[in-house]
């Protein structure tokens, strides 16, 4: 018995509003030829694709646009400010971390020497 085969199309697009009254548009389509037992599994999977190679560039296009010495939109400025807060933020944890742990080893060598006295 033939398998039947069956075309499956996905595809994911994403409008990134850039401010002024502008936007820019994403959108990624896939097809493929599958057998019919395999349509849905291959329909998620293209799917998934689309949405990830959209995002990526919606990515790639906000790192372009950080990095051009054009002012910038709003919504990017504040998206690039929290993220760097956040950042920030955990720098400051980390740093802290570790003076914590500086000051846990220099208590313990002031112990030792303490006691030996």
């Amino acid at each position: 018995m033939k398998q039947k085969l069956i075309e499956i199309c996905r595809s994911f697009s994403y409008k990134l509003n850039v401010g002024n009254y502008e936007s820019r548009d994403f959108f990624c389509s896939q097809k493929r030829e599958v057998l019919e037992k395999e349509a849905v599994k291959m329909s998620e999977e293209l799917a998934k694709f689309c949405e990830d190679e959209v995002m990526k560039a919606v990515y790639n296009y906000k790192l372009e646009a950080i990095a051009d010495t054009k002012p910038l939109p709003p919504q990017i400025l504040q998206e690039k400010a929290e993220e760097l807060g956040e950042q920030k933020t955990f720098e400051r944890e980390q740093e802290l971390s570790a003076l914590t742990d500086e000051m846990t080893a220099e208590e313990k060598e002031v112990s030792e020497i303490t006691e030996n006295l």
